[in-house]
């Protein structure tokens, strides 16, 4: 299963995969061998400062190749990226593999700080396949972890191991 955190930047994907993660790790009921890919750490890797949509999707395409590939060693794949793009979504859906998109969002009225780095063309992932929206301004961190978890245990039950 890959896991996909999705959303606007600091909409709490970063944090919700890192509690995930901690979680799966302690109480996920079943050894899990788990990978973890984090958007910002794959643009400092790889040098990618372009964030026009060509940049993104350099990114995406990449982030979601890795994905496939670590898929392949493990368990679950949980990624936290933008994936402001539906195209690129269903680029990472088209590679075979049990796809869960977790899209958070919250309210751009509160500042989070990093609102200069939304995505103004961001495309809304309702209507796709397998996709939960969790509003952060609604839920905190512990709640919006306890949706995610219940999310998980649904989709894990339809998966082979």
């Amino acid at each position: 299963m890959i896991l996909m955190f999705m959303g606007q930047p600091t909409s709490g994907k970063t944090t919700l995969c890192k509690a995930f993660f901690a979680w799966i790790k302690t109480k996920g009921n079943f050894p899990v061998r788990t990978r973890y890919i984090d958007g910002d750490k794959l643009r400092l890797i790889f040098q990618n400062k372009n964030y026009t949509r060509e940049g993104r999707m350099q990114n995406l395409t990449l982030a979601s190749n890795i994905a496939k590939y670590e898929k392949s060693l493990n368990d679950i794949v949980i990624m936290a990226l933008v994936y402001p793009y539906k195209e690129a979504r269903e680029h990472l859906r088209s590679l075979g593999e049990h796809v869960v998109t977790i899209h958070l969002e919250y309210d751009k009225n509160e500042n989070r700080g990093r609102e200069s780095f939304w995505v103004e063309d961001f495309e809304s992932p309702l209507g796709e396949e397998n996709v939960y929206t969790i509003n952060t301004s609604e839920n905190n961190e512990s709640e919006a972890l306890q949706e995610v978890i219940n999310i998980y245990k649904l989709h894990i039950r339809h998966i082979k191991r």
